[in-house]
């Protein structure tokens, strides 16, 4: 059970990881900014601090460009392995749980369910996504 719910939880790990490279390049756009302003008022014609700013800026979005198009593969295998569990209420759980990345009480409020039965659905779910997983 441990290697389904690890698997679904990767989208989210892939989504976080997102996340926080676009963060860091608005860093490095807010010290690009920065290193501009104060060029502006220096009298040395040399850029090296914005320069390796840029490249590293460049990088980080091509690290960005490379994780959303596997997170976008990704999330895209395990939304089609969710839908080919055999009942309607396992692909809500998963689906909510590690798609949408739910708590068991927002679930609860939007499916009208007990937080305790549905701990027992989703054990049940998962169940039925490691027989898929096969």
């Amino acid at each position: 059970m441990n290697s389904a719910k690890a698997e679904l939880l990767e989208v989210r790990k892939l989504c976080l990881k997102i996340y926080q490279l676009y963060r860091e390049k608005e860093s490095l756009l807010g010290i690009t900014r920065n290193i501009k302003s104060d060029e502006k008022v220096q009298t040395s014609t040399g850029s090296g601090g914005l320069e390796a700013t840029v490249l590293e800026r460049d990088r980080i979005q091509k690290e960005i460009d490379k994780a959303m198009s596997l997170y976008i593969s990704e999330r895209q295998q395990i939304i089609d392995r969710i839908h080919q569990t055999d009942k309607e209420e396992y692909i809500q759980v998963l689906y909510k749980r590690y798609i949408e990345g739910k708590s068991f009480e927002a679930i609860k409020r939007e499916m009208h369910y007990e937080v305790s039965y549905l701990r027992k659905l989703h054990v049940k779910a998962l169940n039925a996504y490691i027989k898929i997983m096969r």
